[in-house]
């Protein structure tokens, strides 16, 4: 048993719960909303990786599939609902990010189903599933995210934006990188990428600090 494993996936919970509350008090109504949602995917992410510790029948281990990669969606969602509310783009609807991220899920829930694996057990982490092709899915994941921090970086220094805003997301998502290129190249510290998760988790709720309880409702 990794109890180092077990205390990092619960800290992880911890953090999102701290998350959700600290955004259902200060963020403005519609990202109180969309933050919260994405906040439950990560949860979701994290209560399936501790059940794989727990389970005892590895022939439930693989319906646990769909929630083991959520991370996937979840962190391009949480960049996008808070780099729209730090550029203050008032003029474009929220409902585009919505929009975006409902197609994002909907690709999300196909590809899911054609991505294939083998369940193996390991005495330090409980059951594991290995997925085929993993180092494809994860380049697609830093590709996307590479893509997010390009967008983040240059509209980083633009007149009237939340510039510490931007500036925890940009440093959230080098390190969410950074963690899945030494992940592709073969060195693992967990089963699967949290390590990263986390910070990027902890730095939300520094980023969430930045708004102002009287920050005008997004129309």
């Amino acid at each position: 048993m990794n109890l180092a494993y077990y205390v990092f996936l619960l800290l992880i919970i911890f953090l999102l719960i701290l998350l959700i509350n600290k955004n259902i008090k200060l963020s403005p109504k519609k990202i109180k909303i969309y933050i919260t949602a994405v906040s439950f995917l990560f949860i979701l992410r994290y209560i399936g990786l501790f059940l794989l510790c727990i389970l005892k029948n590895g022939s439930l281990v693989y319906l646990l599939k769909p929630l083991l990669f959520l991370n996937l969606l979840a962190i391009p969602f949480m960049v996008l609902g808070l780099s729209y509310v730090y550029l203050r783009w008032d003029r474009l609807s929220f409902n585009v990010i919505y929009i975006i991220s409902a197609i994002l899920f909907g690709v999300y829930c196909v590809g899911i189903n054609f991505i294939s694996g083998k369940v193996i057990f390991n005495p330090s982490y409980g059951y594991v599933i290995n997925i085929y092709n993993e180092k494809a899915i994860n380049i697609i994941f830093l590709l996307l995210v590479g893509t997010l921090l390009c967008f983040c970086f240059y509209f980083l220094d633009k007149p009237n934006n939340n510039r510490w805003g931007m500036i925890y997301l940009v440093i959230a998502l080098v390190i969410v990188i950074v963690e899945n290129i030494i992940y592709i190249g073969g060195i693992k510290l967990f089963p699967y990428p949290i390590f990263g998760d986390g910070i990027f988790i902890l730095i939300m709720n520094f980023a969430i600090n930045t708004f102002k309880k009287n920050i005008r409702e997004i129309a």
